[in-house]
């Protein structure tokens, strides 16, 4: 694209100072074009009969016919510029979709308030009690194997040393479960689920979000980013947008506005381009890969209990920067939902910048990004949704 816009620039220089040529030599009048003809030749010690009148003709037809080409030449070279500018922003687009499908996949678990703490300590405690287990099977192995003669010191041994299991987070919340049935109804699809199965569904539901974000984080780590980089490297814009258009953009992206304040952080006042919002939506996903790299260091085996442990407050802190949560009232039920504010954001990033090749601009809510966290019954995966929540919640009649 650079060189289309040299090109461009090029031409603009030329159909400058053509139009220049052409308007001194056929405005200016005869007597100082003969004054000037005069003057040349007095400087340069010569003397002619040249007729001004066919110097006069020679020049404006010479610059109008450069001016003419220069016009056509500068046409086709936007021409191009456009199309090259098309291509350009539809291959950041897809490579901005690309990733965003990878975000949609990003688990998420509700985690605030006082029961979501009680779950996460019982999880825990579930983990803890099971690397305790696995500690007293293995000194209970090394016994079993040892001669006759050891075997009673070595296990007498072992139960001075035998790590005992603790079950205080899970009776604490076996008692909520049980003395609270609107928590379980809430927390499941009915209360008719029994407390002993759904204990053993949070546990398993833990397991899942571990597992699918490890995952995800995995395919985030393998994605190439250089393709997405080289896109944004090699998209090139001529001109800042001009503060009408940054007015029309404010319209559709107010800032007082919290969520926009995140997607076009930028005053009337301050330069913004094209460009830039193609590095902003680059500059995006590299810095969330780069605090995944930053973080995960220290997580080496996910099957490691202690890492477990690790991993997951460590997801928490992922999935704060990925999905934000809202409240809206229907036919006076409050209804809590979580939305994707990560796609959000590049995606009404993506939007501004296909305003440059439609005029037009949109903003899309949260509404657009809504999704339910996955639950567990009976062991399996249920309630899974994620769709715009104009399709979920609203009016079937509207125009």
């Amino acid at each position: 694209m650079n060189l289309r816009i040299k090109h461009v620039k090029k031409a603009i220089n030329v159909i400058f100072a053509m139009l220049f040529i052409f308007t001194i030599f056929n405005f200016i009048s005869t007597d100082i074009m003969l004054h000037i003809g005069n003057a040349v030749e007095h400087k340069l010690g010569v003397h002619s009969n040249i007729d001004v009148e066919k110097v006069r003709s020679f020049f404006t037809t010479i610059s109008s016919g450069i001016l003419g080409s220069a016009i056509v030449a500068m046409i086709f070279y936007i021409n191009e510029y456009n199309s090259e500018k098309r291509e350009k922003i539809l291959k950041i687009a897809r490579e901005n979709n690309k990733l965003q499908k990878i975000y949609r996949e990003i688990p998420f678990i509700e985690h605030e308030g006082e029961y979501y703490k009680l779950e996460q300590l019982y999880y825990f405690e579930y983990l803890d009690n099971k690397s305790k287990r696995k500690f007293n099977e293995s000194i209970d192995n090394v016994a079993h194997n040892l001669p006759k003669k050891m075997k009673r010191e070595i296990r007498e041994f072992n139960n001075k040393i035998r790590r005992i299991e603790l079950f205080d987070h899970r009776n604490e919340l076996k008692e909520v479960l049980e003395n609270y049935p609107e928590i379980r109804k809430r927390r499941f699809s009915d209360d008719v689920i029994g407390v002993e199965q759904s204990l053993k569904d949070i546990i398993v539901k833990y397991d899942i979000y571990i597992d699918k974000m490890m995952e995800t984080i995995k395919t985030l780590k393998r994605y190439d980013y250089e393709e997405l980089k080289l896109c944004v490297e090699e998209y090139k814009c001529v001109f800042n947008f001009t503060k009408a258009k940054k007015r029309k953009i404010l319209k559709y992206f107010n800032p007082e506005i919290k969520e926009i304040q995140e997607i076009y952080p930028f005053a009337l006042n301050e330069k913004v381009s094209s460009e830039i919002i193609a590095n902003r939506i680059y500059t995006i996903h590299k810095r969330f890969v780069e605090k995944i790299d930053a973080h995960m260091q220290q997580i080496e085996d996910i099957d490691n209990y202690e890492n477990r442990k690790q991993a997951f407050s460590l997801f928490l802190l992922f999935q704060k920067e990925i999905y934000g949560t809202g409240e809206k009232v229907i036919s006076e039920i409050e209804i809590q939902y979580a939305y994707n504010k990560l796609n959000m954001c590049v995606d009404n990033l993506q939007w501004i910048l296909f305003g440059e090749l439609t005029n037009r601009y949109e903003y899309r809510s949260q509404g657009y990004y809504i999704r339910k966290g996955e639950s567990v019954e009976y062991g399996s995966t249920t309630k899974m949704i994620e769709m715009a929540g104009h399709t979920a919640y609203g009016d079937i009649y509207r125009k």
